[in-house]
């Protein structure tokens, strides 16, 4: 009987370890006994290496940028040496062709007057345009503005010349002219302006005053500009005319009236009025036959 069972006994144990899972051994870990301070300085050279890149790299790329920087200050200093360089050859350069100087007809001067040491030739330069416009308007003391421009469709250089108005003169030939509110008198001028009869100094001033934004045709119309004050009328002046009228006008009047002189002629020789004769600007603006 026992013979007979313990097969069966053997297969069931036998199929029971057959059924359980296979265990791997269990081996000891191995123990590594470390040194914190190795590990530590190592961590440190590790950091000191990446700082050192890091600030290499840096200055790498602060001396590319200094390098871009100087680069581009040294073309931008080469564009600015070659626009001046060719500024200064246009300048001095004689580029501009001249066919004819135009100057406007003067009111008592001549160009041969004006003191100008370099005439403009046939072309010229900017700077000789320049200097040429300097020396007219420093030419004479009587030239009051010079406006100069270039016609460059016609290559005309055009030339506008305005003097100062010579305002009256006396009988010693002295020549009065008004400029920024001051009497300046020059002698001997071989130039036309109304003769001055019986005015003080503080009548002179007043009526040059008053004279000074008159237009030169008009100041060569009067032959003689006489005071003929009065009590009831101390500004009051007596005008000989060249055409033989005689005005009389006040003295605050002569810049607002007299710059309308041809007119009111017309209106008299319209009418067919006999001339000469006196014309009131002083009151009530009319004319009477002499």
């Amino acid at each position: 009987m026992n013979i007979t069972k313990e097969p069966a006994k053997l297969e069931a144990k036998r199929k029971v370890r057959q059924d359980e899972p296979i265990k791997a051994p269990k081996v000891p870990k191995p123990t590594v006994k470390t040194n914190p301070n190795i590990a530590n300085s190592e961590f440190e050279k590790i950091r000191q290496k990446r700082e050192q890149l890091l600030s290499q790299e840096k200055i790498r790329q602060r001396q590319l940028r200094q390098e871009v920087l100087i680069e581009r200050k040294n073309r931008r200093l080469m564009q600015i040496i070659a626009a001046v360089t060719l500024a200064v050859l246009l300048f001095f350069a004689p580029i501009y062709p001249n066919k004819e100087l135009n100057v406007n007809d003067l009111k008592y001067l001549q160009m041969a007057d004006i003191n100008v040491t370099d005439e403009l030739g046939n072309y010229f330069s900017p700077f000789e345009f320049i200097r040429y416009y300097t020396q007219v308007k420093n030419g004479n003391e009587y030239i009051d503005t010079v406006d100069m421009t270039y016609d460059m469709k016609n290559m005309t250089v055009n030339l506008v010349i305005d003097e100062y108005n010579p305002l009256a003169k006396d009988v010693e030939n002295k020549v009065y002219f008004y400029e920024n509110d001051e009497v300046i008198v020059r002698d001997n001028l071989n130039i036309y302006a109304p003769i001055l009869v019986g005015f003080d100094q503080n009548n002179l001033e007043k009526v040059l005053a008053s004279m000074q934004s008159l237009d030169y045709s008009i100041i060569v119309q009067i032959d003689t500009i006489a005071y003929a004050g009065t009590e009831e009328n101390p500004e009051l002046l007596k005008l000989g005319m060249v055409d033989g009228n005689t005005v009389y006008i006040n003295m605050e009047q002569i810049h607002k009236k007299m710059p309308y002189y041809n007119q009111i002629n017309q209106i008299i020789d319209d009418k067919a009025t006999s001339k000469p004769g006196i014309i009131h600007l002083d009151l009530g603006d009319y004319y009477e036959p002499k």
